[in-house]
């Protein structure tokens, strides 16, 4: 089956409904200046609907992913002797490293991995609110900071609950299994099944990111059923990919830079904290509704956009030998094409006639 015809076959498959939207479609060109035109320019609704959400929905989190694992660190460092039998005036045997690592791994288990899960489940929650408002930028609405993303969480509480829970719940599946083999790698003890485990569970972490993009700003603009929105943002991701994994890449690569250093993730936690959070639900909204407007929104008003596809991919193609087209044959005999073509030629000259007569 041809690529085209795959991926117009499963456009067709996507759930169809009007979308939320309450004002006039207009026409965008230039989507990633669009994004940044329309985000800087309510940059004081930008930043107040982003500290509202920081505050109330995130900043346990940040707090587990930014500052906790440095407390954990010191803790470590603290409570063990690496420098025994050091020259003069350091008596006494030196730690294990080995015991240190166990250590420090064992406070990731009992209190960071495990305090996790209910602070992406509250930051799931505030994604309701902050995606509804970030669906009303790009579309054009006027949008009120503290009343448009209270609003979203009463409107899209339970399907960015249900989304926080599962995220959560496979989360700590990923975080617990990659644990485990950077502990064995780093005690030089690394399996070839452990890297096969590690690597599985960075794609599924990706393939998650994937749907993501698509299915939170669709709870945000349409209401489908949960599992109408899943399989929409299935179908989109397939049919998108490589500008997905470009969205993907650009998300994760901006949270993963703060790992390099104390102050590199001092200045991405400040900057979440400002309009960071918003910034990538708006992003995320900005390319999902870009494809809605082209795959979901012609269907629903009645357009055929997918079958031209088909048909232009089905076409046989042009030749230069006689006859025009190659691969195509004609189960009609060889006089009824002959007649054919010859009514053909007629109407084509009455209505020549008729233009010329006008």
């Amino acid at each position: 089956m041809a690529k085209g015809t795959f991926r117009a076959n499963m456009l067709l498959k996507l759930a169809v409904e009007k979308d939320q939207r309450t004002v006039p479609q207009f026409e965008v060109s230039g989507r990633i200046k669009y994004l940044f035109k329309t985000f800087f320019g309510k940059m004081m609704d930008v930043t107040k609907t982003n500290v509202i959400f920081t505050f109330i929905f995130a900043l346990p989190l940040l707090f587990l992913c930014f500052i906790f694992p440095s407390l954990i660190n010191n803790w470590t460092i603290n409570n063990y002797n690496f420098i025994g039998n050091f020259g003069i005036g350091y008596p006494g045997v030196s730690d294990d490293l080995a015991v240190a690592l166990a250590d420090k791994y064992f406070y990731y288990r009992a209190y960071l991995f495990p305090c996790l899960a209910p602070s992406v489940i509250l930051l799931f929650v505030g994604f309701a609110g902050l995606f509804h408002c970030a669906r009303g930028l790009m579309w054009g609405e006027k949008v009120k900071p503290a009343k448009s993303f209270f609003n979203g969480i009463k409107k899209l509480w339970k399907p960015f609950l249900i989304t926080g829970v599962i995220v959560a719940g496979i989360l700590e599946g990923i975080l617990y299994g990659c644990l485990w083999h950077i502990e064995l790698m780093q005690l030089g003890q690394a399996t070839v099944g452990g890297w096969f485990l590690f690597v599985f569970l960075l794609l599924v972490a990706l393939i998650v990111v994937l749907l993501l993009i698509f299915l939170l700003p669709t709870f945000a603009c349409y209401r489908f059923s949960y599992l109408k929105s899943l399989k929409n943002a299935s179908i989109l991701c397939l049919v998108m990919i490589p500008t997905t994994l470009f969205v993907a890449a650009f998300t994760i690569g901006v949270i993963m830079i703060s790992s390099i250093g104390s102050v590199v993730g001092l200045v991405i936690m400040t900057m979440l904290v400002w309009v960071g959070f918003y910034f990538f639900a708006a992003t995320w909204t900005n390319y999902a509704q870009y494809c809605f407007d082209g795959f979901i929104v012609p269907q629903s008003e009645g357009k055929t956009f997918v079958n031209a596809i088909k048909e232009k991919e089905e076409k046989p193609s042009k030749s230069k030998k006689k006859g025009g087209y190659v691969g195509a044959v004609s189960e009609k005999p060889a006089s009824e094409q002959k007649n054919k073509n010859h009514n053909n030629n007629k109407n084509q000259n009455k209505h020549v006639k008729y233009k010329r007569k006008k």
